[in-house]
């Protein structure tokens, strides 16, 4: 053709040839042939198609350019065929479309004017970048859509995309610029994928990722913005996120069996986890920024020495299992639970600026450990940390501990504290061992439990609280008790641990402050009953001796092994009791004298 309009339909048989050249158009065009075709000269040649273009057969260029305008629609729909768009740019705002078991193949660089992709239910229908690049916009599909073949040069440039993708086996796309996509990116391939060419390029996703395979870089930098849901959702497979930034306020999920792979920064901005019978796990990558409240075991650790946390506030879960490890660098908070089931590695403070606050929501708990890149590291304890694997122990080997509310340790489990720990308000409760390696000091607070503490206690000016109401709490080391701080004595029987509170101390309990007696589960007291309230070597005394209970007092007695207390007066009943009870009693003596039958006397007069 040259300058010239067809609005006759066209026809290309085996072999048969046209050369463009200048600008053409068509209206339908029918393809048959396996070689030869529509051939554009150079870069001024151009076809604009207003029907059909369809068959099978192929366009190309005799040199560089070529102008193929689809305002109408491009379709392979020969069963087996393959009709080959191989000119180098194609346009338009009509449709590309695969139908009856056809192959659409685009070597061109499709520079879509809201372009659609039209791909029927026949397993073997495909359009397919093979060779070729999207850049401009493409419209909503139906099918797969637009699918990439297993070619090093397709790419996807400054597009934006509400169709489908999809990456089968080797599919590949390299991404240049800033792209995005509102359809669905289908992935199903073990090599190749999805390559960011340099920090310049970034994919923004407001549809769904997801299936198996690998987003990474090309060289370093590359964004990947997700606003919809990235999910490896096929069982026994992994979706890798390689790409060097990962951000945006979307969800990643780990489903039916999937695994999804955080090899990335992960920037969230309030983004949501998923791991319901699946698997988000960070391998290699990061998590910094906001995360929302997740289901599941939200994010795992792999056993990577390159995992890290910065500067990220976590309302979900955290889960390190085996070898699992994060470094910790600037400050954390996390507000979910922290699952721990790893006997190596666990969580790691980078230096002295790296800290993990425990939100009032957040528990951390199993066994495993925290510890230390270098010196410092503080782990800030609001929620709960609980040593609750019997047989196992957590570790806080960092170099700072705070509990402002709950420390549990459960039977025959064991906590070991290597840092130095300080509880400022709430309760630490030893059921099982607690083994410190620092003076723990109690500035406020509880301390209680029936377990074994190896190791000091410095109680400044909180409440020891032998048992569990009451129960013996064994202290393998020293127990300092000062001026603010109060001994609570729990009386509820006349037997040590199952009857009252008792703490035994194996060096030396230095003695002061408040001794603070009460009597618990209806228990009363005969005077001059005796109970032995602490075993060990003690020096000092306490001050202060109270008790909440009306008409009940008691005497101290510092025994060279033990400290003793002796009633010597138990509560009376109230008097507006002891009224009552008078009163009855009258009442009934009354009643009893005014019924009682009396015989008559000689006048026939009776008594009563």
């Amino acid at each position: 053709f040259h300058r010239v309009v067809a609005n006759a339909d066209l026809t290309f048989g085996n072999a048969d040839y046209l050369l463009l050249v200048n600008a053409n158009s068509a209206h339908n065009i029918a393809m048959a042939g396996t070689s030869n075709g529509i051939r554009f000269n150079d870069g001024n040649a151009s076809l604009t198609l207003t029907g059909t273009l369809h068959g099978f057969g192929m366009t190309y260029n005799n040199g560089g350019g070529g102008t193929l305008v689809d305002n109408g629609t491009i379709s392979a729909d020969s069963a087996g065929n393959t009709l080959a768009i191989n000119n180098t740019n194609l346009t338009g705002s009509g449709v590309l479309e695969a139908k009856n078991g056809g192959i659409l193949s685009i070597g061109a660089v499709i520079n879509g004017g809201g372009l659609k992709v039209n791909v029927d239910n026949n397993p073997n229908s495909i359009v397919e970048i093979n060779g070729g690049g999207v850049t401009g916009t493409l419209g909503t599909s139906t099918g797969t859509g637009l699918s990439f073949a297993a070619n090093g040069s397709n790419y996807i440039s400054n597009a934006t995309i509400a169709s489908d993708l999809t990456f089968g086996q080797g599919g590949y796309a390299l991404v240049y610029n800033a792209n995005s996509v509102s359809g669905n990116i289908n992935m199903a391939s073990t090599s190749n994928g999805i390559r960011f060419n340099d920090s310049n390029a970034s994919l923004t996703l407001t549809g769904t990722l997801h299936g198996f395979g690998i987003t990474y870089n090309n060289g370093g930098g590359g964004t990947l913005v997700n606003n919809g849901i990235v999910a490896g959702d096929v069982s026994g497979q992994t979706l890798y996120l390689e790409t060097t930034n990962l951000g945006g306020n979307g969800v990643y999920e780990g489903i039916s069996g999937g695994t999804l792979s955080i090899g990335g920064q992960l920037n969230g901005n309030n983004a949501v986890v998923h791991a319901d019978s699946g698997t988000v796990i960070v391998d290699g990558g990061s998590l910094t920024g906001s995360f929302a409240a997740a289901t599941g075991a939200g994010f795992s650790f792999a056993a990577n020495g390159n995992n890290y946390l910065s500067n990220a506030t976590i309302n979900g879960n955290l889960t390190f299992s085996g070898g699992a490890y994060a470094l910790l660098f600037n400050a954390n908070t996390v507000n979910g639970t922290i699952n721990m089931t790893g006997t190596s590695n666990g969580i790691r403070f980078n230096d002295g600026n790296a800290s993990l606050t425990l939100g009032p929501t957040a528990k951390l708990h199993g066994y495993g450990a925290t510890f230390n890149n270098g010196g410092g590291g503080r782990l800030i304890n609001n929620g709960t940390i609980a040593a609750d694997a019997p047989g196992q122990t957590l570790a806080l080997n960092n170099t700072f501990i705070t509990n402002n509310a709950s420390v549990a340790v459960v039977a025959a489990a064991t906590l070991s504290v290597g840092g130095i720990i300080t509880q400022n308000s709430g309760e630490t409760k030893v059921d099982g061992s607690l083994n410190l390696a620092n003076t723990y000091q109690i500035n406020g607070g509880i301390l209680s439990g029936t377990g074994m503490i190896a190791g000091n206690i410095d109680n400044v000016a909180g409440a020891e609280r032998a048992g569990d109401s009451p129960g013996i709490l064994t202290i393998a080391g020293n127990y300092m008790q000062e001026h603010a701080a109060t001994f609570e004595e729990l009386l509820g029987g006349a037997t040590p641990g199952s009857g009252y509170s008792q703490l035994v101390v194996s060096n030396l309990a230095t003695l002061d402050g408040t001794l603070d007696v009460s009597l618990v589960n209806g228990f009363k007291p005969t005077v001059g009953e005796q109970f032995d309230v602490l075993l060990g070597a003690n020096t000092g005394s306490f001050p202060f001796n109270t008790s909440p209970d009306p008409g009940f007092t008691y005497s101290v007695a510092y025994l060279p092994d033990r400290v003793r207390i002796t009633v010597d007066t138990v509560p009376v009943p109230e008097p507006s009791s002891l009224a009552l009870l008078l009163a009855a009693v009258a009442l009934i003596a009354f009643r009893r004298r005014r019924f009682i039958r009396v015989s008559p006397s000689p006048s026939g007069r009776g008594l009563g």
